[in-house]
């Protein structure tokens, strides 16, 4: 019951903070908002090798971007980032892409256990979001100048599960379910962009209040 109390005050915590930082965030998060959203339109259809490979860098970019700004802004506060956010990339950003990458091929490697008969689609479903969940918290970690690897962040969730699972497997899953929803209804690919933004975003924050409570408990 402790822990879910915890997630309920998490979950709060983020739409308050949001809030009071939305001005900040707004114009931080302004430039890979807007790269994300021209992809979304101009990928559409059937795309060329190259094509394919250069919206995926340009994504990879901006989504890190996006979560680099929020984390810091949400744990560190305004001040921690330029008024425009931050939009060039350096040696933080390249950890945060190779931490993204790493954890890429492993969820890759964990996708095989769906070629177990019957069970296998679900069985990987439930290992690949206790994974990710526990390793997710090198992100914020990496985003607010703590290096750490994919082990230092594994072993900073041991006992913070429940915590890391609702936030970074159950809460955008809940949400993309609405979503599905949304794709039937005429003209909604904008607004399917705005719902995937606002899920990003508040996925992001809570993940950064997860990071936080984990953090000064460690200290």
């Amino acid at each position: 019951m402790k822990n879910f109390d915890q997630v309920k005050r998490i979950l709060h915590d983020a739409a308050i903070r949001l809030w009071l930082y939305r001005e900040p965030l707004y114009k931080a998060l302004a430039v890979p908002l807007f790269a994300l959203a021209i992809l979304a339109f101009l990928s559409e259809g059937r795309l060329s090798a190259s094509k394919t490979v250069a919206y995926g860098a340009i994504q990879l970019l901006a989504y890190t971007l996006l979560a680099i700004n929020t984390h810091r802004i949400m744990l560190m506060g305004p001040g921690s980032v330029p008024k425009w956010g931050l939009i060039r990339p350096t040696q933080r950003e390249a950890r945060f892409v190779l931490r993204m990458i790493s954890l890429g091929l492993i969820m890759l490697l964990i996708g095989l256990i769906a070629l177990i008969p019957t069970i296998g689609i679900w069985l990987m479903g439930i290992v690949s979001i206790y994974v990710l969940a526990r390793f997710s918290l090198v992100f914020p970690a990496i985003a607010t100048d703590n290096p750490w690897s994919l082990g230092e962040a594994w072993d900073a969730a041991l006992g913070h599960q429940i915590m890391v699972i609702v936030v970074v497997g159950l809460l955008p899953a809940s949400i993309g379910a609405g979503r599905i929803l949304l794709a039937g209804l005429p003209y909604s690919k904008g607004l399917m962009i705005v719902v995937s933004s606002f899920t990003t975003i508040y996925t992001v924050a809570a993940l950064s209040l997860v990071y936080e409570r984990i953090h000064s408990v460690e200290e």
